[in-house]
């Protein structure tokens, strides 16, 4: 079985990618990291991933798409680091695959995942967002087109998310451009000390879903996939 595993920053793969000693092959402008059954790529934030993950497809023909990377939690018992799998509100998930994950990650929480078009640092919006799909679980901004995508061409569909931030523990920037976090910092509106911590939690995020691809590489391995 080959599972095509799409993230928006490198960042959020690098982890993974060193701890199944993935092989980097390019492909057009397009970078897949290949570990035993899964092949990695980096689409890019928002909508940029589209066009990303359609190459992906395209080129590896898998058997499935996993959405993957750092979500911001919309419940605050979901801490920094905490795995959550499901789908989207528009494309749920594949039993078969939610199943098997599962079992890599007991611990795992269960739930959808919204995607909206701007990171998202104000508690009362993270409120409006919940209350509006009472079954999500966290907020992104790629994973409603890379589950599109999987619903246009039949192939099964997967989130696999850990947590950056939390409505207690939101981001101190929203991270748009570079120029506009310069800015925050020389106006005080941002610390540099609280943009360590962020990149502290990223690092934090990505390692455990290194550990959830490590389970599911060998899962799908045992089962005999190829």
């Amino acid at each position: 079985m080959k599972i095509a595993v799409v993230a928006a920053m490198r960042i959020e793969l690098m982890p993974t990618i060193r701890s199944l000693n993935a092989t980097r092959h390019r492909v057009g402008t397009v970078d897949l990291y290949r570990g035993g059954p899964l092949t990695f790529t980096v689409g890019g934030i928002g909508s940029r991933v589209v066009d990303v993950t359609t190459a992906l497809v395209d080129e590896i023909r898998p058997d499935a798409l996993i959405s993957t990377g750092v979500v911001g939690s919309l419940v605050a018992q979901l801490e920094v680091g905490r795995l959550i799998l499901g789908g989207t509100p528009e494309v749920p998930a594949d039993p078969t695959l939610l199943e098997s994950s599962t079992r890599v990650s007991p611990e795992a929480h269960v739930g959808d995942v919204v995607s909206v078009p701007r990171v998202v640092v104000d508690p009362s919006e993270r409120d409006r967002i919940r209350q509006a799909h009472p079954h999500a679980l966290a907020v992104d901004m790629e994973s409603a087109a890379i589950g599109s995508i999987a619903r246009a061409h039949g192939l099964p569909f997967l989130v696999a998310r850990t947590v950056l931030d939390t409505p207690d523990q939101p981001l101190a920037s929203r991270y748009e451009r570079l120029g506009s976090v310069a800015t925050e910092i020389l106006h005080r509106r941002v610390s540099i000390r609280a943009i360590v911590q962020d990149i502290q939690r990223a690092r934090l995020a990505a390692a455990r879903l290194a550990r959830f691809f490590e389970g599911l590489s060998r899962a799908l391995d045992g089962s005999g996939s190829t």
